[in-house]
């Protein structure tokens, strides 16, 4: 779904833009898919006259930490079970709202060219 941007506008992910995602109809996991899109990412950097990084340099192999999160491929995973209990009685009571941090960070990689800006 595409959506106006605005100041808290929400992140989505908008198919219609990349017609690779829209074709594939089988589940599947980011860690097998992106690895195979660097051609396009690669089109994406010279288009968009970003810093010169691979999805590889970028990501590494960290996409599985997505697949497990979003329970990517179809397949279910067992769910964490993660307390803060021992890390706020140690002393780490702060917190930060993940759409506030990946709207930052994403930000952030904007100005730095190594994401597009597309607002």
């Amino acid at each position: 779904a595409t959506t106006t941007p605005t100041d808290k506008a929400p992140l989505t992910f908008d198919v219609y833009m990349y017609p690779h995602a829209r074709a594939q109809r089988a589940p599947q996991t980011l860690a097998e898919t992106m690895p195979l899109l660097e051609a396009e990412w690669a089109d994406i950097v010279r288009d968009h006259d970003l810093a010169h990084h691979t999805l590889a340099d970028l990501v590494g192999g960290s996409w599985q930490f997505l697949d497990r999160a979003v329970r990517a491929g179809g397949a279910a995973t067992p769910p964490s079970l993660v307390s803060t209990i021992k890390l706020r009685q140690a002393g780490f009571g702060d917190c930060f709202d993940t759409e506030d941090s990946l709207r930052h960070w994403f930000s952030e990689m904007q100005a730095n060219r190594i994401l597009p800006d597309w607002r």
